[in-house]
């Protein structure tokens, strides 16, 4: 038995690190990324394991986007 089941979006967010020297990117620019990084995001998946983190029993239904 579960003590919640979120229920939403599973997403993959990227980040980009970008080279010091810029100050501002516009639409359009070519910048170097020095380091890419991959997380997990969206509603669901991101409540889900908040409250894990508190302690909680949690279950995920959704749709990995």
């Amino acid at each position: 038995m579960f003590d919640v089941i979120t229920i939403g979006s599973a997403t993959v967010d990227v980040f980009a690190d970008i080279s010091k020297k810029f100050k501002e990117v516009k639409l359009g620019d070519k910048v170097l990324i020095t380091d890419l990084k991959f997380e997990t995001g969206g509603g669901g998946l991101n409540s889900a394991v908040a409250l894990k983190k508190m302690g909680l029993k949690t279950a995920f239904l959704g749709k990995i986007c």
